[in-house]
C-alpha cells in the first residue's frame, strides 16, 4: 500500500510543542497551500492543512519555524476519530510529517542592509543528509556578520556570494564563489576580491583568493586547511598599505607605506608553522620614518625565529640601521607576569643598535613631532612579554627632539643608559633648549611592566620654553622618585622651579570631571624679576612672589603668594583698569585655585571709578564704586556707552547692548594684535575724542562715532610714555610722560595743542 505525501506551505501560525504523558514530544501546527489553478475571475483559493511532528521532528520546528515561515514537508496521510466539545463525534484528517525542511524562493527572498538574501535548505532530521543554496547580491557585510552571530568591526561593503549546501550535518559540504566589489579593510580600500572556497572531508580548500588594494595593491592566497589537521597554503601580496595589518590588530599608531609579503603555510591548526618575509619601503609611524624595512620570519613547533628584521633611514647623506635577531616563543607572549618558565619557552632577541638613530621616538609617543641623533648600543631582551628582562647599554650623542606643545626643539642631546636585568641607569642625560641647558639623571627598577622602585632628577638653567601659555627661561630643580604618604606609597616630585624674565599667560580655568593622579609634592615656584603675566582682553601685569606646594594633587596643600608690581592692568567690562593692589594668596584647602584681591581703579571724563575683585579664582566677586558717586547700572553704561552714557539715563534697549557688545568684542581684537605687534604695553581704542579739555555738553555727546587711541610704553619700571590720538573729528592728539612715584601717588604731564595737563593722582583704597 502506498501512502505519501509532499506538501509545501506557509505556517497560518506559531507551531505548538506539548509533551504527551509518556514524555513524547509532539508539535501540531497548520500549513496554508496555494491551489494549482483558479477559475476565471477568481482568485486562487488555499487548502489549509494540519501537520503533525512528532519527537526530534517536533522538536526541529518548534525551535527554527514560525508564523509566515515556508516549510516543505514528506510524510503520510492519516486520519483519526475523536469527539468535540459538545461531544459529537468527528474525523480529522492530518499529515504525520516524516522529514521537514526549510524551504524558499527568489520570491520570498529577504532584504538586509540594501541586498537580496535568498535561502533553500533542507535537513533530513534523521540521517543528517543536507542539501540546499544560500544566494546573497550585494549583501552588507556587517548585515551579514550581525545575521550569523559574527561581530565585525575590520571589513566593510557590499559582497555578492553563492553557496551551494551538501553533504551531512557531521561532515557539510560547501561550496562558496563570492566578490567583494568595493569594501574597506580597517579603514583601507579593498576592491575586485574574488573568492573560491570548497568544503569537503573537512578540509578547506582555497581554490581562489584574490583582490586588490588601493591604487597599486594587490594580494593572493591558495592552498588548504584541515579542521585539526595538516596547513598547506601560501599567500602572497604587493604594495599592501602597512596601516591595513597595524589598524587591524588594533594598533592607534597612524602607520604609513607599503610592503611585500611572502608566506607560506604548513604544520598542522594545532601546531602550524610558517615562513614569513616581508619587505617595505618609503614607511613610518607617526613622525618616525624609514626608507626600507625588511624581515624574515620563521614559525614551527610554538618558537618564531627572527632571522633578520632591520629598519633602514639615510639622513645627511648617512645610512642608519637597527636591527633585532632572536627566539620569540608564543607562550612567553601569553604568558603572565609570575609564570615560570624554562629556557626554552623564554624571548632570546638581540637588538644592535650601532647603526640606529634616534628618529623611532615619534612612535613611542604621540607628544613628538620629531628626533633625530645617532643611536649606538646593543640590547638582549630575555623573560616573556609581561615580565621582560633587558640588559645592555644604549648611548645618544648631539641629537634632537622636537616636542608638540613646545616651538623651540632640545638639541645637542647626549644620553647613557645602562640596562642589567629589571633595572635602568641613566648616566649622562643633558642637553639644551635654545641657550639653556638641562642635566639629569636616575635609576629605575621594573616588578614586571610596573614600576617598582624610581629615583630621577633633573636640573634645568634658563631653558628657552615657547609655549601657549609660558614664554621665557626656565630654571629649577627637580626629583621624582617614590615616598610614603599616610603609610601609602605614591609617586613624589620635590624641588624648586625659578621663574624670571618670562611670560606666563594663565590657561581658563578648566571644568573636568577627570581626576589627577595621586602625586605627593613638596615643590616651590619662585617668581622672581620681570615676570609678566599677561592675558588678552584680561589682565597685563608684573609678578612677584613665592607659592610651595605640599600635600597630594588630590588633596594639596598651599601656601605664599604672589603679588602684583606697580603698572598692572585689568580689564573689565571693555576698560583698562590700572591695579593699585594686587596679591593672590595660595591658601585655600584642598585646591590649587588661589584667593585673589585686587583693587584698581580707572579716570574717565565723568568719574573716577574703583574696581574691587576679591574671593577664589573660580568664584570671585566683582564690586564698582565710583567718585562722584553712582549706582551699579549707571557705572557699568558708562564704562560701556563712554561718550554714548548720559547721567540719569538707566535703561538700555536690545539693540543698544548688541550693538555695545559686538564693539567691544572687535576692538578687543583689535587692541591685542596691536598691542602685541608694535611691543606696547598700553593700546585701547574707545569712544570719545579723548580731549582732556572736552565739557561734553549735550551738543557732542551725539557725536559718538568719534574714537581716540590711547598708546603707552613703560622705558622703566615707573616711567611710561604715552600719546592719545583722535579718529574721525578734528585730530586732537595728546602726548607726555606718567611717573608712578609709588602704589599710592602718581604724577602725568601731558601736551594737548597748545596746553599743558599736569595730574597728580591720590590712589585711594577701598
Amino acid at each position: 500500500m502506498l501512502n505519501v505525501v509532499a506538501i509545501m506551505g506557509r505556517l497560518v501560525a506559531d507551531p505548538e510543542l506539548r509533551t504527551t504523558q509518556n514524555g513524547t514530544n509532539v508539535c501540531s501546527f497548520r500549513i496554508a497551500c496555494d491551489r494549482n489553478f483558479a477559475r476565471q475571475g477568481e482568485q486562487r483559493q488555499a487548502d489549509f492543512i494540519d501537520i503533525v511532528a512528532w519527537r526530534q521532528q517536533a522538536e526541529f520546528v518548534s525551535k527554527y519555524f514560525q508564523k509566515g515561515s515556508l516549510i516543505a514537508i514528506e510524510g503520510s496521510l492519516q486520519t483519526r476519530q475523536y469527539q468535540d466539545k459538545n461531544g459529537n463525534n468527528r474525523t480529522a484528517v492530518e499529515v504525520v510529517a516524516n522529514n521537514v525542511n526549510f524551504a524558499g524562493s527568489k520570491s520570498n527572498g529577504s532584504n538586509q542592509g540594501g541586498g537580496s538574501y535568498q535561502a533553500s535548505l533542507s535537513i533530513n532530521i534523521d540521517t543528517h543528509d543536507a542539501d540546499g543554496s544560500v544566494k546573497v547580491q550585494d549583501g552588507d557585510v556587517n548585515a551579514i556578520a550581525a545575521i550569523c552571530n559574527f561581530k565585525n568591526e575590520i571589513v566593510s561593503g557590499k559582497v555578492s556570494s553563492d553557496v551551494q549546501v551538501g553533504g551531512t550535518y557531521d561532515n557539510p559540504e560547501l561550496t562558496i564563489t563570492g566578490q567583494l566589489a568595493d569594501g574597506k579593510i580597517s579603514g583601507y580600500d579593498v576592491h575586485d576580491v574574488d573568492a573560491n572556497l570548497h568544503l569537503l572531508d573537512h578540509v578547506v580548500y582555497i581554490d581562489k583568493l584574490a583582490g586588490q588594494q588601493g591604487t597599486d595593491g594587490s594580494f593572493t592566497a591558495d592552498g588548504y586547511v584541515t579542521i585539526g589537521g595538516p596547513i598547506q597554503a601560501h599567500f602572497s601580496a604587493q604594495k599592501l598599505a602597512l596601516g591595513m595589518f597595524t589598524k587591524s590588530a588594533g594598533l592607534a599608531r597612524e602607520v604609513h607605506g607599503t610592503a611585500d609579503i611572502e608566506a607560506t603555510f604548513g604544520g598542522t591548526t594545532d601546531n602550524p608553522s610558517a615562513d614569513v618575509t616581508i619587505a617595505a619601503n618609503n614607511g613610518g609611524f607617526q613622525g618616525s620614518t624609514f626608507d626600507a624595512m625588511n624581515g624574515e620570519f620563521h614559525l614551527k613547533n610554538g618558537l618564531v625565529d627572527v632571522k633578520d628584521f632591520s629598519v633602514a633611514k639615510a639622513i645627511n647623506g648617512k645610512d642608519y640601521t637597527a636591527s633585532a635577531k632572536g627566539i620569540v616563543p608564543i607562550k612567553a607572549l601569553f604568558a603572565n607576569r609570575n609564570e615560570d618558565l624554562n629556557d626554552y619557552e623564554r624571548i632570546k632577541l638581540d637588538v644592535s643598535l650601532d647603526q640606529a638613530d634616534l628618529s623611532i621616538l615619534p612612535f613611542v609617543s604621540d607628544q613628538i613631532d620629531w628626533a633625530l641623533g645617532p643611536t649606538k648600543g646593543t640590547l638582549e631582551f630575555t623573560g616573556t612579554l609581561a615580565h621582560p628582562l633587558v640588559t645592555g647599554s644604549i648611548s645618544l650623542s648631539d641629537g634632537a627632539v622636537k616636542f608638540k606643545p613646545l616651538t623651540v626643539p632640545v638639541t645637542e642631546m647626549t644620553a647613557q643608559i645602562d640596562f642589567n636585568g629589571d633595572t635602568m641607569t641613566v648616566r649622562d642625560f643633558s642637553g639644551k633648549m635654545g641657550e639653556g641647558t638641562y642635566t639629569g639623571q636616575g635609576t629605575l627598577k621594573m616588578n614586571g611592566l610596573t614600576p617598582s622602585e624610581y629615583d630621577f632628577s633633573l636640573t634645568a638653567d634658563k631653558l628657552d620654553v615657547q609655549s601657549s601659555f609660558f614664554k621665557g627661561p626656565l630654571s629649577g630643580q627637580l626629583r621624582v622618585n617614590k615616598d610614603k604618604f599616610y603609610g601609602m606609597e605614591l609617586p613624589k616630585i620635590s624641588g624648586q622651579v625659578d621663574l624670571a624674565n618670562c611670560t606666563i599667560s594663565v590657561p581658563a580655568i578648566p571644568d573636568s570631571d577627570g581626576e589627577l593622579p595621586d602625586i605627593i609634592l613638596d615643590a616651590d615656584v619662585n617668581v622672581g624679576d620681570k615676570v609678566h603675566a599677561y592675558s588678552s582682553y584680561l589682565y597685563d601685569m608684573y609678578l612677584t612672589g613665592n607659592v610651595h606646594f605640599g600635600g597630594t594633587t588630590r588633596h594639596p596643600k598651599t601656601s605664599g603668594s604672589v603679588s602684583v608690581k606697580r603698572g598692572g592692568t585689568i580689564n573689565y567690562l571693555k576698560t583698562e583698569f590700572n591695579v593699585r593692589e594686587g596679591t593672590a594668596y595660595f591658601n585655600q584647602v584642598d585646591s590649587f585655585l588661589p584667593s585673589i584681591t585686587f583693587l584698581a581703579d580707572t579716570r574717565l571724563t565723568q568719574a573716577k571709578v574703583y574696581l574691587s575683585i576679591t574671593g577664589p579664582l573660580d568664584n570671585m566677586t566683582f564690586t564698582l564704586r565710583s567718585t562722584p558717586e553712582m549706582s551699579q547700572s549707571e557705572i557699568i553704561q558708562l564704562l560701556t556707552l563712554r561718550d554714548a552714557y548720559k547721567a540719569g539715563q538707566a535703561n538700555l534697549d536690545a539693540g543698544d547692548l548688541l550693538i555695545v557688545g559686538l564693539q567691544m568684542s572687535f576692538l578687543s581684537e583689535v587692541e591685542d594684535v596691536m598691542r602685541n605687534m608694535l611691543w606696547l604695553d598700553r593700546f585701547t581704542i574707545a569712544r570719545g575724542s579723548g580731549s582732556a579739555f572736552d565739557t561734553h555738553d549735550e551738543e557732542s555727546s551725539k557725536d559718538i562715532d568719534v574714537y581716540h587711541v590711547e598708546m603707552g610704553k613703560y622705558i622703566t619700571d615707573k616711567v611710561m610714555l604715552k600719546y592719545t590720538q583722535q579718529i574721525g573729528g578734528d585730530d586732537t592728539h595728546r602726548f607726555g610722560v606718567q611717573y608712578d612715584m609709588n602704589d599710592r601717588f602718581g604724577l602725568s604731564m601731558e601736551k594737548e595743542s597748545q596746553k599743558f595737563i599736569v595730574g597728580l593722582e591720590a590712589r585711594v583704597h577701598f
